[in-house]
C-alpha cells in the first residue's frame, strides 16, 4: 500500500510538472501571437496613415493640375500665360508634398506598394516637367503634357488599387 500512494504521489507530481509546463508553453504562444497581432495592427495604422498622406498629396497635386481646364476655356492668350505660369508654381509647391509623402509609402511598404508610389512620384515630377515646358497651353509640347498627365493618372490608380488591397479594403 506504501508503494502505491508513492507511485500516486509521483503520478499527481509528473502530472503537476506537465500541467505547469503545458500552461507555461501555452502562455508564451499566446503572449507570441498577441506581439505579432499588434505589431501587425501597428505596421497597418502606419500604412493606413501614409497611404492617407499620399492620396492627400496626390489629390492636391490633381487638383492644380486640373485648372488646365481653365486654361483651355480662356481666349485670351495674356490670361492663358498668367494661368499657366499660376498653375506651374502651385504645381511645384505640391510636387514637394507627393515626394516626401512617397518617402514614408516607400518605408512602410510593402515593396509592391512602395513602388507604385514611387513610379506615382516619377510620373507626377514628367508631368512638372511637361508642364514647365507650357507657356499658354496652346503650345506644341501640349501634346506631351496631355500624355504625361495620362500616365501620372495612371499610376495614380495603380496606387490606389494596391493600397487598398494592401490594407484589406478589397
Amino acid at each position: 500500500m506504501g508503494d502505491s500512494s508513492l507511485g500516486v504521489a509521483g503520478l499527481t507530481a509528473a502530472t503537476a510538472i506537465v500541467a505547469s509546463v503545458v500552461a507555461t508553453w501555452s502562455a508564451r504562444s499566446q503572449a507570441r501571437t498577441e506581439a505579432r497581432t499588434r505589431r501587425a495592427e501597428a505596421t497597418n495604422q502606419r500604412r493606413r496613415e501614409s497611404y492617407r498622406a499620399m492620396t492627400r498629396c496626390v489629390s492636391g497635386f490633381s487638383k492644380v493640375l486640373w485648372r488646365m481646364a481653365q486654361v483651355d476655356q480662356e481666349a485670351d492668350d495674356a490670361i492663358r500665360r498668367g494661368l499657366v505660369d499660376s498653375i506651374r508654381s502651385d504645381a511645384r509647391t505640391a510636387l514637394d508634398d507627393v515626394e516626401e509623402a512617397t518617402r514614408g509609402v516607400e518605408i512602410d511598404g510593402p515593396e509592391e506598394v512602395s513602388k507604385a508610389a514611387s513610379e506615382l512620384c516619377f510620373r507626377a515630377v514628367l508631368a512638372h516637367h511637361a508642364l514647365s515646358a507650357l507657356t499658354d497651353g496652346r503650345d506644341p509640347l501640349r501634346a506631351e503634357y496631355d500624355q504625361a498627365y495620362r500616365e501620372y493618372r495612371r499610376c495614380e490608380d495603380r496606387f490606389l488599387r494596391l493600397a487598398r488591397v494592401t490594407l484589406g479594403e478589397r
